[in-house]
Parts: structure tokens; sequence; C-alpha cells
């Protein structure tokens, strides 16, 4: 069975170097993978995209046929991917006997969290290739500096989450940006325990948001699972673990 990756998380987190290391890695344990490219507003890849969206349809193309802005144009783009799966399905067939397909998503993560498109797709592939699908969620490392933008984060990722049954793992992308910070510190945030940050919050937001602070983060807390995995996109080391997660993910399906 061919195994998915659908790399996603908000506009900046490196999703598409993560593809492109991740792919080198995945080659360097003998393994065969591909990338598929699905954001149709991208430009410039810094990967070969086995498969790639924009040969079906182009985001500038759409904004100026119908008038549309940038992310009008995106969901246009993604609704006519789903209009025209066909085509996708037949584009990965030939990649059948890969051992890992990565999915490279766009970084707006509104088309993921307001609309059904992630769920009608891994419904589609799921039925129609028998792929196996498993989800890596990234966040900008550099959240950490703002504790409103990091819950934010958090409750984006856990949105991702439980919006479907696939497996998620939430990854804190960009480490070498806080490896200089104090190992105490960033352990707080690789593993949230989110009353922790009940007291910050009330202090920049003040007495009128604390009812609402408190109800975000309990329900955070319910969901104990919600922890991060350290990423420095040059070093091999962390690549090399995260491919491990995939080895062991595959044997335990």
């Amino acid at each position: 069975m061919v195994n998915g990756l659908f790399i996603i998380g908000p506009a900046g987190s490196g999703k598409t170097s993560f593809c492109n290391e991740l792919k080198k890695t995945i080659i360097s344990q003998r393994k065969s993978v591909a990338i598929i490219n699905l954001d149709p507003a991208s430009e410039k890849l810094i990967y070969e995209p086995e498969i790639d969206i924009k040969n079906l349809i182009k985001c500038y193309e759409v904004g100026e046929e119908l008038g549309l802005g940038p992310n009008g144009s995106l969901l246009f783009c993604m609704e006519y991917l789903l209009d025209n799966l066909n085509w996708l399905i037949k584009e990965i067939s030939f990649f059948r006997n890969t051992n890992f397909l990565i999915f490279d998503f766009p970084g707006q993560i509104e088309i993921i969290m307001n609309n059904s498109y992630m769920n009608d797709l891994i419904y589609e592939l799921e039925k129609k290739l028998e792929i196996s699908l498993l989800k890596f969620f990234l966040l900008d490392a550099q959240f950490i500096s703002d504790i409103s933008k990091y819950i934010g984060g958090i409750l984006t990722s856990f949105i991702c989450m439980i919006i479907n049954d696939q497996t998620q793992y939430n990854i804190l992308s960009k480490a070498n940006y806080v490896k200089n910070f104090p190992k105490e510190i960033i352990n707080k945030y690789l593993n949230p325990c989110m009353s922790d940050f009940f007291f910050e919050l009330n202090i920049i937001h003040g007495k009128s948001y604390k009812k609402l602070n408190f109800s975000v983060l309990k329900l955070l807390e319910d969901f104990s699972f919600m922890k991060f995995i350290p990423l420095e996109i040059t070093n091999v080391n962390y690549l090399v673990n995260i491919y491990k997660l995939l080895v062991n993910n595959v044997e335990d399906s």
C-alpha cells in the first residue's frame, strides 16, 4: 500500500522546504517517493514535483479570467480539482509502486479549516487508490515569541486534527530560530501544559477575556496529545527522526 503524507500548516511555516528535505531523506533510506504539489498559486518551487496541480489549473489565470482575488482564486482552484479528481487519480496511478507520496498543500489554512476539500480528497484517495494517509501540521517556531499567536497556532492545529480520522503529527518548524532559548522554555512549547499559559494571556488581554482564555485553554488541555516535534530543516538528524516516525506508523497500520 502506498503511504500518503499531507503537509499542512499556515503560510510561511516551511512546508515546501520540509517536502523537499523529507524527499531527500526518504531517498537516502532507499525508499521511493514522489511529491505532489497541490498549491496552484505556487511560483518558483525548490523541488521538481512529480505531479503538479498547475498542469490542471493556475491561480493567476483564474484571477485574470474571473476577476477574483488571491483567496477566491485559490478556493475556485480547489473546487475545480475536486470536480476533476479523475485527473489527479490518473496521475497518481503511475506511482502505485511508490513507497511515499508527499502532498504539498497551500498555506491558506482556511481551505482546510472552513471547507471540506481535504476531507473530500482524503475520502476519494483512500477509496479509489487505497492510499494510507497521515498528516503533518507545521507551525513556525517563531510563534512562541508571541503567546497569543502560539495559542492561535495550536487551535488551528487542533481543528485540522479533529476534522478527520487520519493520524496527525505536529511539527515546530524552523527550530533553529529558538535554539538559544533555555531548554525548559522550549520544552514548555513542545509539550504544552495549557494551564501554564493562563496567567500570561490574562496579563496581555486583561480581565475582559479571562473566561474566554480559560475556556480555550481548558478545551486544549482536555486533548493532552497536543505535542510538537522540533524540526531544523538543515539538520539531518531531525529529518531522520521524522522518517523513523513514518516507518513506525506504517508498521503499526
